[in-house]
């Protein structure tokens, strides 16, 4: 998807329309980034430190930390993909408050 904009229509806008519709599997936009609020999340398997990508105020990407999915998924002995998913499922019903980064 290539986004072209004028001066008359902010890329935040369009943007934003687009998520509103469906949001997309891969959107390349150049500007500044996104910006990234660190939660931590327990799950049965331990706490996981997980990156939310904002824009507008709405979270629309989660990246659960891969060291502490794969630390857990050793110390348990359960596949990466449980903690993984675990993470992913607790922040996405998570409330909690943004730790500094």
């Amino acid at each position: 998807m290539t986004v072209f904009t004028s001066a008359a229509v902010p890329l935040a806008t369009i943007c934003t329309a687009s998520f509103a519709a469906s949001p997309p599997l891969y959107v390349m936009v150049k500007g500044p980034p996104l910006p990234v609020v660190g939660v931590t999340v327990t799950t049965e398997f331990g706490d996981v430190r997980v990156k939310e990508g904002r824009f507008n105020g709405r979270r629309i990407a989660l990246a659960p930390e891969y060291e502490d999915c794969r630390r857990l998924a050793r110390e348990r002995e359960v596949p990466f993909q449980d903690v993984y998913r675990a993470a992913v499922a607790a922040a996405r019903s998570s409330g909690l408050e943004s730790t500094s980064r």
